[in-house]
Formats: structure tokens, C-alpha cells, sequence
């Protein structure tokens, strides 16, 4: 190949100089003919069917290109010579290559004719006369090649001093020509995610895009004329479905038929046409793991995809990709699988990252090496996930990563300190331009060479925090004059990086627990916390164990953060709690840390029994009772009250920030306590007992014995009651209420008083 190019470079400068020199003085004084090229015909589609082996054969390529050279000149011309590149690529070899002229066998190379061929033809051109050059190329296999007529040199017979090379242009001398072998497949199934068995931690969403390739060496260009497309899970979360721009361009292309769209697409598509497609994304698939009940699974997706082609005629490929879905458990950041997080794991993370391993799904659940366990924020490991180990591994209590849940067991109900965030990007050249409303995006590509590559930027209050391979810096770099108008980021990208995924996230960095962000924890936050919980205003950093909620756990949590005492504590198993007529009462056979009750009704604490170091709160029908210096509560009156208390829900955390079931005990007997107040004007209060289910009336005399009114008439289940009587419209004077069932009566004496 080196020794043609220099002959070819030779040859050229001779012809190059024979030719100024004819121009100069072979050329007649008047004329301006020349030799005119034009590209009349061409093949550049063949079929080329393997044997029943699978071998390639020998395939004869008629007519891959048709030239006509016309002599314009006032002068008899003899073609010399023509020089052929002819270059093939992918999966073929060139056996032959013949050449014709006007119809007729001239040359043939049949020994290796790729390269260049220098052609001595010895041809005579009348003036005004054209000759049709047209070639046939054997070759065995499949693939793309070309042929190109780089120059023909000619001369005037009888005059030594005219020879002139001409340099033909490229359109009207060049056919690029492929052969394919339907037989092997000419389109490719691809998926960003090519293992077989996929391991996914509670929360994780894991992200599938399919697409369908024409093979570069063995498709021919838009023959897809039909797709009949599939995907389905079995005992498994998640759903696929067709991004917006894909479903637009197969319906402005052809008919687009869904069979299912929801949670697994299942489309037909046909072009309206025998011109069709040559690729096309095929859906976006997302696999989750939101949901405890999910078991192990089975994740499915197909493409038939139906061509036409007049060389071959109809032809259907069939492919298909399935996965074995294993739901995992594990602890975040413990890559070696131990259940344990710490330094052997951020060595083997930063040696994985040595080698650009980004991604690794392909392991057991426990007991090997996982870098995916390894991805805190991102769906792919980066340098910045090794930074907030190495912070949280120095000190977990650091408020950068305290939130962060690293070292706890990945669960269904994610992490609070975590958000998903939508992000925006537009790609120009070799940059990206973001626009989020998170506070760190990270992106994820391949380069050239095939090498996984990934940057992640963080918005802080230190400025635009940078992590990218191309520094392998577990440090943050800090950038500057990136962020451009309206707050869109601007980053650099390595030269042919193909982007895969985008995302973004707002990580809520704090102390968890300091409502008032002054960087400690104390009574204050308590306080803020309490009123939070009051007016349903959620924080994360309020709540301490990340359930989504803001209720009395929270608060032990916090109060025992501040404590710090470490105080041996039994754990309670059972809790009963009793509302009588007058006093709430508490039974319980361990130590509780505070009490959190939903109430209705017009009622008003009197006066507390709980320990000294206990403080009562009550706001918007919410009673709280926490314990502020560690001190517990097993049993005890909690308070005495008057009035209507009802109480819709109670909520009892241990010194650990647990729920404890909570029974609510019913009376033992019947009682009508005594109406408060009394006297009254207008309105009084009869708080009641029922033991057991039971059929009841209350009704108000008069002192005649006249019935006034009636209270209560009718079926009730066992429990306390209130019920208040509003006499506004009665005299003044002395009235009797009476309480009666099957098995017992009570009277007492009221006064209103106006």
C-alpha cells in the first residue's frame, strides 16, 4: 500500500508536469475542447447470500459504476491511461475488478485490486466521439467499498509535446457501493444496558433505552418498512413507554399502532411507503424497586423488524433481550459486602475508579465486591460519591453527609436529605449547557475509545463545585465564569463524548435537627420542631428518622441528640392508655420518651401529673409531652382535664424514635361525672362512661318533672363520652339530668343561672 502511494505521487507530478507543458505548447492556437466526464449510471446495492456453512461467497458486482468521457477537442485524442482507487471496508475482500469500454472486455486486475490501479487503455477518441467506461467488481463477504477515477491521461497522436492529465471531479467519478448478506443479520438490537442479570436496591429506578441500528458494513439505507415491538415485567415495578419525539417521528414516517401503553408498551409501527427507516429509538424502560411487595423477577423486550428491498425482496429479523431482576438489599457504601461501611470500602472504591469502572450491576447480593452499592446520589459511581464517603467515614455526624443515609441499609423509603430534580441541557460542539432547579447535576458518557467518562457539578455556598475524570481529584475543583445567563451552567466536554444520562439532584445538606440553622442543637430547635409538627409544616431537616413525617419521634430523637447521655433505657413492648371521665391515665412496661395526641372537643387541661422533667405542649387540637432531660415515663394520671375531650389519635415513641402500639382501654363501669360547669350559663358539659355496648338515654328535667330535653337516645359501643347541653333558651332555675340503660340510672342536679 506505501509503495503505491509513492509511485501514485510520482506518476501524478510527471503528468502533472507533462500536462502544463502541453497546455503551454501542444494545444492549438484555437482550441478550447477538452475531455468531459459524466457518471451515467451506477449500481451500489447488492445481496451476496452465504452458503449453507455460513462461509461467504463470491459475489459478481455488475455495472458498479458507468462513465462517459467525450472528446470535445477539434482532434483526434488516445486515452493512456485511467487511474481507479477502489477501497473496501468492514466484513469483504475484492476479488477482481474488470473494466469495459463501450460494452467491450479491456483490462482486468484479478490479483489483490484494492488501492490504487493504474489502467493502460491505448484507446483512440475521435473529436466529438464518447466511449462508455463501465466496471464489474467480484468480491467475496459483506460490506461498503468505493470507487473513485482519480485521473486519466491522454496525448495527441503524431505530436511528442501534447500529453495532459485530467483530474475529474469527485462527484462525477466517485460510487460508493455495499453488499449484504441479509442472512447475517442487518440490523442491530441495542441497549444502554447489555447484562442479563440486574440488581436492583430498594428505591433505585434503573433506566433501559433500546434502540434498532442498521448495521454500518451489512444494511442497506431507510429498508425498515415495519416494527412490531414489545416489553413486559413479571413481578416487577416499573413501566416503558416511547419519549414524545420518538412517537412523532414514527407517526410523520408511517402508522404507529399501540397493543398496550401502560405499564409496558407494546406498539406496531408501518411506513406508509416502500421507502422506510434505517434506525429508530424504540422505547425508554424504567425499573424500580419502589414497592416491598415486588419479588424477583423477569424484565422482557423484542423488535421484529420487517425490510424490503427489491434486491432480496421481504425479509423479517427477529431479536430479542431478557434480564433476571433480583430486588437487593444492602448497606450504602458497602461495597465489599460485608454489611459493614467503611475504609476498605472507599479503598476498593477508589481503585475502581482507577479503572474507569462506572457501572457494575453483575453481582451477588452480598458477599462480593459491588461498586453499585457505591452510588449515593447518582445512578453511576463518581468521584464525587468517593469525597462524601471519605467525609462521612471522618465524621458521620459532618453536615454535608449526615442526611445522606450512607452506612444505613438501602430501604423503600429513600432518603430525605435526597431529591430528584428535573434538569434541561443543550449540546454544542464540545460543551453542555444545564439548567436545573437542584443543586448538583452529573453526566455520564463514553468517549472514543470506549473508556466510561463522567463529571458532576455542585451549586454551594462556596461556589460551583467541580468533580470530572479528567483530574481524578477526589477534591472538589471550584470553577469560575461557568454559569451564564439566567443561571444555566456551562461545562466542557472531551472531544467525541457521547452522552448517555443527565441528572439532577437537590441534596439537602444539614445538621439534622437544626431548625434554625445556627449550626448546633438545642432547646430551640426543640421548640421550632414542636410548632412544626403543630402546623404541618414538613422539613427534612426536621425529620430525624427519614419517614416522610414530622410527629413526636422525631422530637425524642432530637431531644436525645442534644442529651447525648446515653442513658440505659428498657424498651417498651405494650402501652395502655386510658381517657376517664376527668384524667388521662398512661400504663406501660418500659420507659417512654414522649406522647403526641390528635384531640377534638371544647376542653382544657387543669392540671398535669407528668415528671419534673417532662414539658406539655398543646396547640390546634395537638397535646404533646416530651421528656427534656431523659427522664421516662412507665406509668402514671398524665393530666386531669374538664370539658369534651375526644381523642382521635395517639402516638407514643420509645428513647429509639419508635412508634409503640398503643391500646386505649375502655371504662370498667357505668358513671355520669358531674356537669361542668355548674353553675353554668348557657352551656354545660356531662362527660359519661359506657362499659360495655349498650342501648342509653339522657334526658333533662325540670323540677316538676316535666322532660326538658333529650341529650342521648340510642345504641352506643363501649368508651368516654362527652355531651354538652346548650340551654340559652330555658329559664333560670334548677334542672335534673338523668343517665338510664337496662342496668343502671344516675340523676344529678344542674343550675342555670342568667
Amino acid at each position: 500500500m506505501v509503495k503505491g502511494e509513492v509511485m501514485k505521487k510520482l506518476i501524478l507530478l510527471i503528468l502533472v508536469v507533462l500536462g502544463v507543458f502541453s497546455f503551454v505548447f501542444g494545444q492549438t492556437e484555437n482550441d478550447e475542447g477538452t475531455l468531459v466526464i459524466e457518471l451515467v449510471d451506477s449500481n451500489t446495492e447488492f445481496v451476496n447470500w452465504g452458503d449453507q456453512f455460513g462461509n461467504a461467497n463470491l459475489a459478481y458486482l455488475p455495472n458498479v459504476m458507468e462513465v462517459e468521457l467525450t472528446n470535445t477537442h477539434d482532434y483526434e485524442i488516445r486515452l493512456d491511461m485511467l487511474m481507479f482507487s477502489l477501497w473496501y471496508y468492514d466484513e469483504f475482500e475484492i476479488d477482481y475488478l474488470h473494466v469495459y469500454m463501450n460494452g467491450q472486455p479491456w483490462i482486468s486486475f484479478n490479483d489483490d485490486p484494492e488501492g490504487y490501479n493504474y489502467m493502460y487503455l491505448d484507446y483512440l477518441l475521435q473529436p466529438g466521439e464518447s466511449v462508455i467506461v463501465s466496471t464489474d467488481i467480484g468480491v467475496w463477504g459483506n460490506g461498503r467499498g468505493s470507487i473513485l477515477i482519480d485521473g486519466i491521461n491522454y496525448s495527441r497522436p503524431g505530436d511528442d509535446n501534447f500529453n495532459v492529465y485530467f483530474d475529474p471531479e469527485y462527484t462525477d467519478s466517485h460510487v460508493s457501493f455495499m453488499v449484504v448478506n441479509p442472512g447475517e443479520g442487518m440490523y442491530q438490537f441495542s441497549r444502554t444496558v447489555e447484562l442479563d442479570t440486574l440488581y436492583i436496591f430498594p428505591t433505585q429506578h434503573y433506566r433501559i433505552d433500546y434502540h434498532v441500528w442498521g448495521k454500518d458494513y451489512n444494511s442497506f439505507d431507510d429498508r425498515i418498512v415495519g416494527m412490531t415491538v414489545e416489553s413486559n415485567g413479571y413481578h416487577i415495578g416499573g413501566q416503558s413507554y416511547l419519549f414524545s419525539w420518538t412517537e412523532e417521528t414514527l407517526q410523520d414516517l408511517g402508522t404507529l399502532t399501540y397493543l398496550y401503553e401502560y405499564p409496558f408498551v407494546e406498539y406496531v409501527w408501518n411506513s406508509d411507503t416502500d421507502i422506510g427507516i434505517s434506525s429508530s429509538h424504540l422505547f425508554h424502560a424504567s425499573l424500580n424497586n419502589d414497592e416491598e411487595e415486588y419479588s424477583d423477577g423477569y424484565w422482557y423486550a423484542s423488535v421484529n423488524i420487517h425490510t424490503y428491498h427489491p434486491g432480496y425482496g421481504y425479509w423479517t429479523e427477529y431479536h430479542f433481550d431478557d434480564k433476571t431482576v433480583i430486588y437487593n438489599q444492602g448497606t450504602k457504601g458497602d461495597i465489599t459486602g460485608d454489611d459493614q461501611t467503611d475504609w476498605t470500602d472507599y479503598a476498593v472504591l477508589i481503585q475502581e475508579l482507577g479503572f474507569w469502572n462506572l457501572e457494575d450491576t453483575q453481582f451477588n447480593p452480598y458477599g462480593e465486591t459491588n461498586i453499585a452499592r457505591s452510588n449515593l446520589i447518582f445512578s453511576w459511581t463518581t468521584l464525587f460519591h468517593a469525597w462524601l464517603l471519605n467525609i462521612w467515614l471522618e465524621n458521620p455526624d459532618n453536615y454535608m453527609v449526615a442526611n445522606l443515609c450512607i452506612g444505613q441499609e438501602f430501604d423503600y423509603n429513600g432518603c430525605q436529605g435526597i431529591e430528584d430534580r428535573s434538569v434541561e441541557y443543550v449540546i454544542d460542539d464540545n460543551s453542555i449547557e444545564l439548567s436545573t432547579d437542584g443543586n448538583i447535576v452529573g453526566v455520564l458518557g463514553t468517549l472514543p475509545d470506549g473508556e466510561r467518562w463522567s463529571t458532576v457539578v455542585q451549586l454551594s455556598d462556596d461556589g460551583l463545585l467541580f468533580w470530572s475524570d479528567d483530574n481524578q481529584s477526589i477534591e472538589p475543583v471550584v470553577l469560575e465564569n461557568q454559569i451564564t445567563r439566567d443561571g444555566v451552567i456551562t461545562l466542557n466536554l472531551p472531544v467525541g463524548l457521547v452522552i448517555e444520562r443527565v441528572e439532577a439532584k437537590q441534596l439537602n445538606q444539614y445538621l439534622p435537627g437544626d431548625l434554625n440553622d445556627d449550626g448546633g442543637l438545642d432547646v430551640v430547635d426543640i421548640v421550632q420542631l414542636v410548632d412544626d409538627i403543630f402546623n404541618d409544616n414538613y422539613s427534612a431537616v426536621g425529620d430525624l428518622n427519614n419517614d416522610g413525617f414530622l410527629n413526636v419521634t422525631d422530637v425524642v430523637l432530637l431531644v436525645d441528640s442534644i442529651l447525648n447521655i446515653g442513658l440505659e433505657r428498657s424498651i417498651p413492648i405494650e402501652v395502655s392508655i386510658s381517657v376517664d371521665s376527668n384524667y388521662m391515665s398512661l400504663t406501660s412496661d418500659g420507659s417512654i420518651a414522649g406522647i403526641q395526641l390528635t384531640t377534638s372537643g371544647d376542653f382544657q387541661i387543669d392540671q398535669t401529673s407528668i415528671p419534673a422533667g417532662w414539658q406539655l405542649f398543646q396547640q390546634n387540637g395537638q397535646v404533646m409531652m416530651i421528656s427534656m432531660d431523659g427522664s421516662g415515663l412507665s406509668g402514671d394520671n398524665l393530666f386531669t382535664y374538664s370539658g369534651e375531650l375526644v381523642v382521635d389519635e395517639i402516638l407514643v415513641a420509645d428513647w429509639q424514635g419508635n412508634s409503640i402500639p398503643v391500646t386505649m382501654t375502655t371504662p370498667q363501669e357505668y358513671s355520669l361525672s358531674p356537669a361542668y360547669p355548674n353553675p353554668f350559663n348557657p352551656v354545660t358539659t356531662l362527660s359519661y362512661s359506657v362499659p360495655e355496648d349498650s342501648n342509653l338515654r339522657i334526658t333533662v328535667y325540670d323540677m316538676l318533672g316535666r322532660e326538658v330535653t333529650e341529650l342521648v337516645s340510642g345504641f352506643q359501643t363501649a368508651g368516654n363520652y362527652n355531651i354538652s347541653w346548650n340551654a340559652s333558651n330555658k329559664a333560670s332555675g334548677v334542672y335534673l339530668v338523668k343517665m338510664t340503660t337496662s342496668t343502671y340510672k344516675s340523676t344529678q342536679k344542674v343550675l342555670l343561672v342568667k
